[in-house]
């Protein structure tokens, strides 16, 4: 017969178990901000090229990266240098997401005040963009959202959204009424992609 196992033993252990979970954590975030900050170093010594170098460098290794992790990195460096990022004890993923917005510290600000997941400020960053840009007259950049008919493939998507602002004449788009807009936008895609690029 099986003795039952002490709660204290089991506290214990599990709190020992969180301390080296959350220490391993740390070091993998700490491993993404070293890399990140190596890379606006490679930036700063080769310049424009360092993206294409180090993607070259470590493409016969077990580290290979994408230029578009480079990117990023890069991206999330500039956004938050080394003083101002010990402000915020989160995860690099919520530096992450801010860094792509206009207003990466304030972002980042919110998600630690609100005590925000990853997902609810990347849910609190949309909601705000849309409302900015449901405005009576709102300029966009034509891209296509990634829950329309195309949002399975990445470059069939760009190609209808080049396909979309070739037959608007510009890449930027005076949208008088969005709402309407928005709604007719996956049937436009899907027309597109129906005529002009053989679609299902």
């Amino acid at each position: 017969m099986n003795s039952p196992i002490s709660s204290v033993n089991v506290d214990d252990a599990f709190r020992d178990w969180r301390c080296r979970f959350i220490a391993a954590s740390e070091q993998h975030d700490m491993a993404k901000w070293m890399r990140a900050d190596l890379v606006v170093e490679a930036h700063e010594r080769w310049g424009r090229q360092a993206t294409a170098h180090i993607v070259e460098a470590l493409a016969a290794t077990p580290w290979a990266v994408s230029a578009s992790y480079i990117r990023m990195l890069y991206r999330t460096a500039l956004a938050f240098p080394p003083s101002e990022r010990t402000r915020w004890p989160l995860p690099f993923s919520y530096f992450r997401v801010a860094a792509v917005t206009d207003r990466p510290t304030d972002w980042i600000q919110r998600a630690f005040d609100h005590r925000w997941f990853v997902r609810d400020l990347i849910q609190a960053i949309h909601r705000e963009t849309y409302q900015a840009m449901s405005a009576s007259e709102a300029v966009i950049r034509v891209d296509v959202p990634s829950s329309s008919v195309v949002g399975r493939d990445y470059y069939r998507r760009q190609k209808a959204a080049r396909l979309l602002a070739d037959a608007w004449g510009s890449e930027r788009c005076l949208i008088r009424d969005w709402d309407a807009f928005r709604a007719g936008w996956d049937a436009q895609v899907a027309m597109l992609i129906n005529s002009e690029l053989g679609g299902e």
